[in-house]
């Protein structure tokens, strides 16, 4: 019984995906905040 790689793979780029978003997010806001 070995996990799919797919499956993992794809919740590994969601969750990248996500903290890059977040990440984005408070950067523009500090930058909007600063300037």
């Amino acid at each position: 019984m070995a996990p799919a790689p797919i499956p993992t793979l794809s919740e590994w780029g969601m969750i990248i995906f996500s903290l890059l978003l977040a990440g984005s997010a408070i950067w523009m806001m500090r930058r909007r905040r600063v300037s």
